[in-house]
């Protein structure tokens, strides 16, 4: 076991792919739309040491500034990334299988490529030295791959234990639930201010006991439903607690 800790990994070890089709369209990008690379930088946010990189094909952009280099040059992801084709057929079947968009896609495969790469090294990278002896590129992701390791399992879990937990539809219900009335519909016909505005921040509810309409903040029941998500989680961390 002590050997193993002390093993390291040379830079040639390390078998990732870097998108090899990237940081030629994206010097096909700077140079036809005309923009420099500082330009970029500024727009994005980052060093321009990093646009420098990205261009020579030395660190590889996350989905977040992947996302805004499309949105930049106002093209689509399968203009940026590599396998082209491939990967975009294969991201259309699982779509239509499984309901998930392009975006979501992408974000998963990082998440795996990533927690592919801490699981393979975790036992033989000192993570205090990772910068310095395997590079920039593969220190990020090999940090960003032991966060990706949880949350990937916590997705599993809330997808696995959506009949017994609810996660997934009290969030729904949160994000696309309406009410009984929209604030855009009419007002009963000779409603009064007061009534007005309960419409305006409540839901009616029927009191079974004496037939008439009570009234419910909105503010309550979107309260109830983050409850009901918090609950819900609040289980799966004791499940992963008792095991």
């Amino acid at each position: 076991m002590e050997n193993a800790r002390k093993k390291r990994v040379k830079k040639t070890d390390i078998n990732y792919d870097f998108k090899s089709i990237f940081p030629e369209q994206l010097r096909k990008l700077l140079e036809n739309r005309n923009v420099t690379q500082e330009e970029l930088a500024m727009h994005l946010g980052v060093a321009r040491q990093s646009v420098s990189q990205w261009k020579d094909g030395k660190t590889m952009p996350n989905i977040y500034y992947l996302k805004k280099i499309s949105a930049f040059f106002d093209v689509p992801y399968e203009y940026l990334l590599d396998g082209i084709q491939n990967e975009n057929k294969e991201n259309v079947n699982i779509g239509t299988e499984l309901g998930l968009s392009d975006e979501a896609i992408l974000i998963l495969r990082e998440y795996k490529e990533n927690s592919d790469i801490f699981k393979r090294y975790e036992k033989e990278i000192d993570p205090s030295e990772g910068c310095e002896k395997y590079g920039d590129e593969f220190s990020q992701k090999y940090i960003q791959g032991s966060i990706s390791v949880n949350r990937l399992k916590v997705l599993n879990l809330i997808i696995e234990e959506e009949q017994k937990r609810g996660i997934i539809r009290n969030m729904s219900n949160y994000v696309f639930g309406e009410f009984a009335r929209k604030r855009t519909d009419p007002y009963p016909e000779c409603a009064s201010d007061y009534l007005k505005n309960l419409l305006d921040s409540n839901v009616a509810v029927s009191d079974k006991s004496t037939g008439r309409d009570m009234f419910i903040s909105y503010e309550l029941l979107i309260n109830i439903f983050m409850m009901q998500v918090q609950k819900g989680l609040m289980g799966l961390r004791e499940d992963e607690r008792q095991e």
